[in-house]
């Protein structure tokens, strides 16, 4: 994985993220997560609380990389960014993973991970 102008350890920290998510989520797992999904969407109390879950959790995660980077300026973007980008890359690719596996694999997860770290990716295959 290439190192990118903001620091190496940033790229190590993303590549791993990507790596330990995409091995940690078995096909079988998509279907009762997207049941658990539309579930949530049609009832108001469940959506205020994941609000509130998810609004706590990416304030830890965005102190976790300022603990790790207290000059912001070496991430490729402010921290509350760059939590809710990964978050965001991590549920779309994965869902995409699970519902079209021969165009989403894992080394195409690993690459746009590395591509967000200032990394080089490999080409299309």
């Amino acid at each position: 994985m290439g190192v990118s102008r903001r620091g190496g350890a940033y790229g190590t920290c993303a590549a791993r993220g990507s790596r330990s998510r995409s091995r940690s989520m078995p096909t079988r797992v998509g279907a009762g997560r997207l049941r658990g999904l539309a579930y949530t969407l049609g009832n108001e109390a469940l959506m205020a609380r994941g609000s509130s879950l998810s609004t706590e959790r990416s304030a830890a995660a965005a102190e976790w990389w300022r603990a790790r980077f207290p000059d912001e300026t070496r991430l490729p973007m402010p921290a509350e960014d760059l939590v809710r980008v990964i978050g965001a890359l991590t549920e779309g690719l994965t869902f995409q993973r699970l519902l079209t596996p021969e165009l989403i694999s894992d080394e195409l997860i690993y690459a746009a991970f590395a591509a967000l770290a200032g990394g080089r990716t490999k080409p299309a295959s």
